[in-house]
């Protein structure tokens, strides 16, 4: 439990969380996961992008939860437009 807890830093009121660079990524709650999540997967420039590069932009912005990795792949599961799009094949068939 302390090594858990010497990777986490409270400033204020405001929990913060050290990766392996340093960085200090701030801890949300689930609400704002899921407007952050939201925003990023299908947010300004309608990306959509699949849940590993979802997670790395999430980081990169500076946002952690423990529940993470869990709520991006649930999350582009139940997107109606990566599921229409996702089995799309673009080769041609080989005859």
């Amino acid at each position: 439990m302390l090594r858990l807890a010497a990777n986490f830093m409270l400033n204020g009121d405001v929990l913060y969380k050290r990766n392996h660079d340093m960085i200090l990524l701030k801890c949300v709650d689930a609400k704002e996961a899921e407007l952050i999540l939201r925003e990023v997967h299908e947010g300004t420039f309608d990306t959509h992008m699949n849940g590993h590069s979802i997670a790395r932009k999430i980081l990169r912005a500076g946002y952690f939860w423990l529940t993470m990795e869990n709520d991006y792949c649930v999350h582009v599961r139940k997107c109606h437009k990566c599921q229409v799009y996702a089995n799309n094949v673009n080769a041609h068939q080989q005859l």
